[in-house]
């Protein structure tokens, strides 16, 4: 068998050195050792054994450091797992960020225990890496309780997966501060376990909201001219638990720009807020242009904006060459209110 390993030295301090390997380079590593396996079945395992360590080396990772310091741990290295664990250690060496003070043995730990315990796969762990290559960071032990308490929330094993690849750096979060927050948000609005665990699959930042900013908001969607009953809050939060997250400040200067560009009565302000709170509040300054060039394209369409952007659930999704059209359709029947059917 031939392997092609990439090599450094050994560092001189706690700081790791970058290979001379990407992370293409180490997958191509990896599937070159599979193609060279073993055609005896009698070896399996040695061979199994020794593409492992080969990946490993190729990323400048020392198996048998890994392996004295973490035995448990390594023996639970698949190859799919160790190529992952490889492709991360290159990434983080390449970026030359925080997560170098975790040293390779820990990093493979946290990697063994959100796979094998929070059950993730290599696909959600890459996921994860390019969305935050901080994923990493946590406490072993603060984290294997936060998946003890959301087990016993009855969170399934999807939606843990689902929370991790849309928040990762959810395994950082302490298990008290998600049991407060669960319970002040419980105790706010009649909101079930069931409907918890499905908001923190969902969108997981908005299962945990800050206390004080999630009280603000209550308060100011509970008053005039809003005055959402708590039914309905507990509506907007399952739908756009962001809008819970958001401070009130934010939210009131979206709505002030909204009202400026469209006619708004009350009642479409509510059903605004309640179907498309997400699009308010993401990438707010690009829907604002598309308003504003939709209002330029088409000025007779401005009184009727309001209505369409209420009832249409779709229309903030729309690019602005899309919304256009459905107004122009609008127009041209005279109907504002089949929108839905245009």
């Amino acid at each position: 068998m031939i392997l092609t390993v990439c090599r450094l030295g050994r560092p001189t301090s706690n700081c790791w050195t970058a290979p001379f390997c990407s992370p293409r380079q180490v997958a191509k590593a990896a599937v070159a050792t599979q193609q060279s396996r073993s055609s005896s079945s009698g070896a399996s395992s040695s061979s199994s054994q020794e593409e492992v360590a080969a990946v490993l080396a190729s990323a400048d990772l020392d198996p048998e450091e890994l392996q004295q310091r973490r035995p448990d741990d390594y023996s639970r290295l698949t190859l799919p797992l160790a190529q992952v664990l490889a492709e991360v250690h290159v990434a983080r060496v390449a970026r030359a960020v925080g997560t170098l003070k975790l040293q390779p043995a820990e990093l493979m730990a946290r990697v063994c225990f959100l796979a094998q315990e929070v059950e993730l796969t290599p696909g959600d762990l890459r996921h994860m890496l390019q969305c935050s290559l901080t994923f990493v960071l946590f406490d072993l032990e603060s984290a294997r309780d936060l998946l003890i308490w959301l087990q016993a929330q009855k969170v399934s094993r999807r939606q843990l997966q689902q929370a991790s690849r849309g928040y990762p750096k959810l395994w950082a979060m302490s298990v008290e501060r998600m049991k407060r927050s669960k319970q002040h948000l419980q105790k706010q609005l009649p909101v079930t376990d069931r409907q918890w665990a499905d908001v923190l699959g969902s969108q997981a930042r908005g299962a945990s909201p800050a206390p004080e900013v999630f009280d603000d908001v209550v308060a100011w969607l509970e008053s005039e001219p809003l005055e959402f009953s708590k039914k309905d809050i507990v509506q907007l939060w399952r739908s756009s638990p962001q809008v819970l997250t958001t401070p009130v400040a934010t939210l009131q200067r979206s709505l002030r720009e909204l009202l400026s560009r469209c006619p708004l009565s009350h009642q479409q302000l509510r059903q605004i807020l309640l179907h498309q709170g997400r699009w308010l509040l993401h990438d707010h300054e690009g829907l604002m242009a598309k308003l504003d060039s939709l209002i330029a394209e088409l000025p007779s369409l401005e009184p009727g904006l309001g209505r369409l952007l209420a009832l249409s659930g779709g229309a903030l999704a729309l690019d602005s060459e899309g919304l256009a059209s459905k107004l122009s359709c609008l127009q041209h029947y005279g109907e504002w209110g089949s929108c839905q059917s245009c």
